[in-house]
């Protein structure tokens, strides 16, 4: 029997909407950093059931009409931001975790796409201030980014737990939590790992 194609899943989105690029720019934002291994980027919206279309960048010299099933940036895309992997043209980590930020409706919801790039270590907090002030700076949605940039965390496990401590921080006024830190009792025996952890008040949260 022939092989049936499901074109539900992220990655034959992806397949398929790269192939439209002819040769410049690339797959950026949720399915780039999907492409290289970004678990927590599984195409799908907010409600677990919609899916997200595909971003493609393309800049201003390679107009591209959208179709059904994926979306375009006409912002430019140097060389240097733009990558290939088993066929498929995508654009830098940064490149796409910043375009996802950039479009975020909240800093909370920019916030958590960084932390699952950084989870996946396709981001870090110093790279992407770095690649902030230096590729963004005009850039439509960039106030968004720099808000985020004091809720960021590289050792987040799940969406929900910036999301917490955003609200731990902003909503309650409290010093800023640690991530995800064991805490072991003076015999050295691990007691628990807790999302989220005020080392001075020893209050966990979960």
């Amino acid at each position: 029997m022939p092989a049936t194609v499901d074109r539900e899943r992220p990655d034959q989105r992806i397949v398929e909407a790269a192939a439209l690029l002819h040769g410049w720019g690339g797959v950026t934002g949720w399915a780039g950093l999907s492409w290289l291994g970004g678990i927590w980027f599984n195409g799908l919206e907010s409600d677990g059931v919609t899916a997200s279309p595909v971003p493609l960048a393309v800049g201003l010299n390679h107009p591209m009409a959208e179709q059904t099933g994926f979306i375009v940036s006409n912002a430019g895309v140097p060389p240097h931001h733009q990558m290939r992997l088993d066929g498929v043209r995508f654009t830098t980590p940064l490149r796409s975790v910043t375009f996802e930020m950039r479009r975020a409706a909240t800093v909370l919801e920019a916030a958590k796409v960084f932390a699952m790039a950084a989870y996946s270590d396709l981001a870090s907090i110093d790279e992407l201030v770095d690649f902030t002030e230096r590729e963004l700076n005009a850039k439509t949605g960039v106030e968004t980014v720099r808000a985020a940039i004091p809720f960021l965390t590289e050792n987040a496990w799940s969406p929900m737990e910036p999301e917490m401590f955003h609200h731990w921080v902003v909503t309650a006024g409290c010093r800023p939590p640690l991530f995800n830190v064991p805490i072991f009792d003076r015999l050295g025996r691990h007691i628990a790992t807790p999302d989220l952890l005020d080392p001075v008040s020893g209050v966990p949260g979960e």
